[in-house]
């Protein structure tokens, strides 16, 4: 019998089944190609510490090159002396730094747990069985799917191995191709179609037809897809099937030790990045083309897998949540009766109305792609929001509950210390709304603004990771083609950010851990003819100090009240002179305006305003 077998390797997280793999099942099931997945990640993660998987599944590299080890390095073919010894001689302990100075026991894992785990991989699932072998590569993926198809290859020559997912994209996929024998087909991009396609052709001996976005490897030839594959139409994309994802878990000892999230999905593409791709991102890949999935599909799909597995949390993996969303799908959630919380990607570009409406649907979680909080640097990383849209999300998103997580970046292109004397100053100002939850250095994507026009963004030159070097061998493999992570120098280098970030990072880390305290607050709440605020925020105090209030009456409060939204100066003005029949001059209205900013009450941006307390008790 013709079957396939779906392969998911480590380190991808524990915490989510293959979207892919999942929707890969049922499309094979309609084509009548039996199809079984294969959750070998979390076979790994239940061998070890699994807060140490998931740690290693977080931190870009690290899990490739451990397995790397085992594929090129002391344990495998000796291309590359890879330990963790060698690595530190040659580059520094940094390079294998997880953050904030956290090292584990990389040798321990390299030598007791890895050899285990790819021997029993290899002998408890029926490779014979399975005349072709599909792997999904996302993220740190790679070199593990790499090692196992590598050692299926060597016991069953005739097998056929495919690979699919981000890191195939374009000229990386045509690269795996050609550094590694073993593998003989590649499938970029949208595969329900090209798949069946190409598995209908191995089915009858045509294994070298071609397939729209499939690539080949003949002899020793490489032989390039003709052609990207078809955009998929999203109303006949099939729910996935986590069925093998639930079963691993349970196989594995893992069911009472993980909290699953359900992935799904909305849209495919990015509306915004087909206006204007922020500089630095890469995702997508090639195909930026943004669609939709209909409303009423994707609340049936939610309920389906909530009563299927009895999950209730879901993470959409949309981009970002698209505008159309507020009238075709969010009138039709209703996941707070249903039990159900939904975590979106999202701009900061959200109103009142509508951060409201997604907390009523039972959207609980964003991540919000801030990313900076100066308005130059917004611009330079081609963001299309501001400063003011951004905090006024992060507000309307702190008075209806709704959890934030964001990133900032620094090393951006164009960036000065000066930037960041000035985002110094505005940061004790917000200490009361969900701070960023990681501050990282800018990152060069492959298939990013940065990447495809380097000169344009004042970038002289870059280079893939200095750890890529470590995990592939450089006869073998062009990094230049495999790598998806560059660093970069620029044409006119100023300061290095080392030197001024410190103090902004050591400011977000206080930030973060008063917030996981949940003692820092400044609220407002509406008086008769008055607004009466209670401010904690540290504004140069001990942040222990005690709870001030203030009392705003007059134009001051009529003002701060009005500015709950973002306001003009030219609207705040016409609003204060229609309250007072005129009496109230621009210069009284600006004069009002300068002291509620100068007391860190309000914050204002090219002529716009935001009051920053959180209402205590918020109006619909």
């Amino acid at each position: 019998m013709f079957r396939v077998a779906l392969v998911n390797m480590p380190w991808i997280t524990a915490k989510r089944g293959s979207m892919a793999l999942g929707i890969l099942e049922r499309v094979l099931h309609r084509h009548h190609i039996p199809a079984e997945s294969f959750y070998l990640n979390i076979r790994l993660a239940a061998s070890m510490n699994l807060k140490i998987y998931e740690t290693i599944s977080d931190a870009p590299l690290i899990g490739e090159w451990l397995f790397a080890q085992h594929l090129f390095g002391p344990y495998g073919s000796g291309e590359l002396d890879n330990s963790a010894a060698a690595v530190i001689s040659r580059d520094g302990p940094e390079l294998l730094d997880l953050g904030r100075g956290r090292r584990i026991g990389f040798d321990g894992i390299v030598r007791d747990i890895l050899p285990p785990f790819i021997d029993d991989c290899l002998e408890r699932v029926p490779w014979s069985d399975f005349p072709v072998v599909g792997f999904t590569s996302v993220f740190t993926q790679h070199v593990s799917s790499l090692l196992l198809a590598k050692r299926i290859k060597e016991r069953h020559p005739t097998t056929l191995i495919v690979f699919g997912g981000a890191n195939v994209a374009g000229v990386m996929g045509l690269e795996t191709l050609r550094a590694f024998p073993w593998v003989d087909y590649v499938v970029e991009g949208e595969a329900e179609e090209s798949f069946p396609q190409l598995l209908r052709n191995i089915q009858s001996g045509r294994l070298y037809d071609p397939v729209p976005g499939v690539s080949c490897r003949r002899d020793d030839r490489v032989i390039p897809a003709r052609e990207q594959p078809p955009l998929v139409d999203m109303r006949q994309v099939p729910i996935p099937d986590y069925t093998a994802y639930y079963r691993a878990l349970q196989e594995e000892g893992l069911a009472d030790r993980v909290r699953p999230l359900i992935q799904f999905e909305s849209a495919r593409g990015c509306y915004w990045g087909e206006k204007a791709q922020c500089a630095f991102c890469g995702m997508n890949g090639r195909r930026m083309t943004f669609r939709t999935k209909p409303g009423r599909r994707v609340v049936r799909e939610l309920r389906v897998q909530a009563r299927r597995h009895h999950t209730l949390d879901f993470e959409a993996v949309d981009n970002a949540f698209a505008p159309s969303f507020f009238d075709e799908l969010v009138p039709r959630l209703d996941c707070r009766r249903d039990g159900l919380k939904i975590f979106y990607e999202a701009r900061g570009l959200m109103t009142r109305q509508q951060i409201r409406r997604l907390r009523d649907a039972g959207v609980c979680n964003l991540q919000i792609g801030i990313e900076s909080l100066h308005p130059d640097l917004l611009r330079r990383l081609r963001k299309g929001t501001t400063v003011i849209q951004n905090l006024q999300t992060l507000k309307w998103c702190a008075t209806f509950g709704v959890s934030v997580s964001w990133n900032f970046l620094f090393g951006i292109p164009g960036e000065t210390a000066a930037h960041y004397r000035e985002i110094m100053d505005l940061l004790p100002s917000l200490t009361h709304l969900d701070p960023p939850q990681v501050v990282a250095r800018v990152i060069l994507q492959r298939y990013s603004p940065y990447f495809a026009d380097p000169e344009r963004w004042g970038i002289a030159g870059f280079s893939p990771k200095r750890l890529y070097t470590h995990i592939y061998p450089d006869n073998r493999v062009n990094l230049r083609d495999l790598a998806y992570h560059f660093s970069f120098t620029l044409r006119q280098e100023g300061e290095n950010p080392a030197t001024y970030i410190g103090p902004v990072a050591r400011a977000i880390q206080h930030w973060k851990d008063t917030a996981l305290l949940r003692f820092i607050h400044f609220t407002c709440r509406k008086g008769p003819g008055f607004v009466l605020l209670k401010d904690n925020r540290p504004l140069g105090r001990p942040p222990d100090s005690e709870e001030r209030t203030a009392v705003l009456d007059g134009l001051a409060g009529r003002v701060f009240e009005f500015c709950e939204s973002i306001r003009t100066l030219p609207e705040i003005a016409a609003f204060a002179a229609a309250g007072n029949g005129g009496a109230n001059t621009a210069a009284r209205v600006r004069d009002v305006l300068a002291e509620l900013v100068g007391r860190n009450y309000m914050y204002t941006e090219r002529n716009r305003y935001l009051s920053l307390a959180v209402p205590e008790f918020p109006t619909s």
